[in-house]
C-alpha cells in the first residue's frame, strides 16, 4: 500500500513539473503519515490477542480486545489521500483551462496535438478536398495523451482510494477487518494504463505504418506558433499564481 502511495506521489510531482516546495511538503507529509501509523499499530497491537474459530475446512483468526480508538488508524490515511486528491484535481483543472485557452486563441480551427497542428488538411482520397483533422500520417486521431492518462488515473484513483479507506474505517467499527487488495490492484492497473499510453502512440505521436509522409502536410509555422502560445499561457499562469 505504501509503495502504491509512493508511486502516486512521483506521478503527482511529475504533473506539477517537480517543484521543490511541493516535493518537500508532500514528502514530509508522507513520512509523518508513516510514522503516525507505525506508532498507532505498535501501541494498538501491543496487548492484542488473536482467537481462532474453526470453520468448515479452515480455521478463522480474529483479534480480541482491540482498543476502541483503533479505527482512528484510518484518519491519517484518509486525510493524506484527500490532500493528494485535491492536488490532482487542481492540476487537472489547470490543464483544462490551458487547453480551452489555446482552443479559443486558435479560433476553434486549429488544435495542438503534441506539436502537430490540426486544421484544414488535403484529403487525397477525395480528390484533394480539404478536411478538418490532423495530418494524413496520423492514422488514429482519437487517442489520449500520457498527460491526460496521468490526470485521469490520478483523480479517479485518489477518489476511489479515499472511498475505500472510508469504507474500511466504517467496517472496522463493526467487524474488525479490512482489505487493501483493491488498493494494490488499482495501483497495478494505473501503472499498466500509463505503460499502454507510452507504447501506444498518443495524440501527439505519429503512427507511420502504411502512411506516405509528405512534408507539405506539416505546418511548421503553426507548430512554432503553438509553442509560443503554450509558453504565453504558462507565463500567465505563473503571474496569476
Amino acid at each position: 500500500m505504501s509503495t502504491c502511495i509512493g508511486i502516486l506521489l512521483i506521478r503527482l510531482l511529475a504533473m506539477y513539473d517537480n517543484p521543490r516546495r511541493l516535493k518537500v511538503g508532500l514528502s514530509l507529509a508522507f513520512f509523518v503519515e508513516i510514522i503516525v501509523l507505525s506508532v498507532m499499530i505498535v501501541v494498538g497491537t501491543y496487548s492484542l490477542e488473536v482467537a481462532t474459530y474453526p470453520v468448515p475446512s479452515a480455521v478463522e483468526c480474529l483479534p480480541k480486545d482491540v482498543p476502541t480508538w483503533f479505527p482512528a488508524w484510518w484518519v491519517p490515511i484518509i486525510l493524506f489521500d484527500f490532500m493528494l486528491f485535491v492536488f490532482a484535481v487542481r492540476i487537472g483543472l489547470r490543464h483544462v483551462r490551458e487547453t480551452q485557452c489555446l482552443h479559443r486563441r486558435g479560433g476553434g480551427l486549429n488544435q495542438v496535438a503534441g506539436g502537430v497542428r490540426w486544421g484544414k488538411q488535403k484529403d487525397r482520397s477525395s480528390g484533394g478536398k480539404e478536411r478538418m483533422g490532423p495530418p494524413a500520417f496520423i492514422t488514429k486521431t482519437e487517442r489520449v495523451s500520457m498527460v491526460e492518462v496521468m490526470l485521469r488515473d490520478s483523480i479517479l484513483y485518489y477518489l476511489v482510494l479515499l472511498s475505500i479507506n472510508v469504507l474500511n474505517a466504517l467496517v472496522w467499527l463493526g467487524m474488525n477487518v479490512f482489505s487493501i487488495s483493491a488498493v494494490c490492484i488499482m495501483g497495478c492497473r494505473m501503472i499498466l494504463n500509463l505503460r499502454h499510453a507510452f507504447y501506444q502512440p498518443g495524440a501527439g505521436e505519429a503512427s507511420v505504418k502504411g502512411a506516405n509522409l509528405d512534408m507539405e502536410d506539416m505546418d511548421v509555422e503553426g507548430m512554432l506558433r503553438d509553442i509560443e502560445e503554450i509558453e504565453e499561457v504558462n507565463r500567465l499562469n505563473s503571474t496569476l499564481e
